[in-house]
């Protein structure tokens, strides 16, 4: 089962026992907080209140500033954009996915993966994803949106284009992995955050090198050409895909 797919199973995995799903929330702070973490953003589904009770106890070791999904944002439990709740929790970005991943050959490219005829998967058509970004930014959220392929980063580039010009907030890219020149010149433009994946390079070079059709490798994984244009990078961990531990 590949990317939406997997909900065919997953809606009938999941923990149901609140008590529990706390638990597993403290269990995981405590464990950033052992690989040396001060702070994160995750993007934990119906998780305010959680972290919420264990700031309360005194449970909560370090800060949280939660991003909760695109398809929350009418939700009872979801906070408001930019809400805080004492001094370690904060809320003010929602979270969509553009494509897939690169290991299944489901992250959403323009050219086909060698020696195939796949381009990817989109997670949404085009008028309805940049639908979700007006929603979003319209609630006042700084959208995190997972892109991998080019294809899916250039439909990101596009629906942050059509919010208009003066727009506030500062999306964010994440991910990053296969880019080209109008999408880097449309992320300088448009100041794009890149939240990159350092521990993805050993994990991802063997199949990135035989999987991507050569012309993209130059813009492949081009953290340092982002940088030189004047894009900021975040690094992140994506955690649990990759270990938390930042060395």
């Amino acid at each position: 089962l590949r990317e939406s797919a997997v909900d065919l199973v997953s809606e009938h995995a999941k923990e149901t026992d609140q008590a529990v799903r706390r638990r597993y929330f403290q269990a995981a702070a405590e464990e950033c907080v052992r690989a040396g973490l001060t702070a994160v953003h995750t993007n934990d589904a119906d998780a305010w209140e959680h972290y919420a009770a264990l700031q309360e106890a005194g449970r909560l070791p370090l800060r949280v500033f939660l991003t909760v999904n695109h398809n929350e944002l009418d939700a009872v439990h979801t906070p408001r954009a930019g809400q805080r709740r004492g001094p370690l929790l904060t809320c003010s970005r929602a979270k969509m996915f553009s494509d897939g991943s690169l290991g299944a050959e489901t992250a959403a490219m323009r050219h086909p993966y060698v020696n195939t005829e796949n381009r990817g998967v989109l997670m949404y058509d085009e008028p309805t994803f940049k639908e979700g970004v007006r929603v979003a930014h319209a609630a006042h959220f700084q959208t995190e949106i997972h892109a991998i392929g080019d294809r899916g980063a250039a439909m990101c580039v596009e629906a942050w284009r059509g919010l208009g010009a003066g727009v506030p907030a500062r999306h964010v890219m994440t991910h990053c992995q296969v880019l080209g020149e109008d999408i880097v010149e449309g992320m300088a433009e448009l100041g794009v955050v890149a939240n990159v994946q350092p521990s993805f390079v050993p994990t991802d070079a063997t199949c990135a090198r035989t999987r991507l059709p050569p012309h993209v490798h130059r813009w492949s994984y081009c953290w340092r050409t982002l940088l030189a244009r004047g894009i900021v990078c975040a690094g992140g961990s994506d955690a649990p895909v990759e270990s938390c531990s930042p060395i």
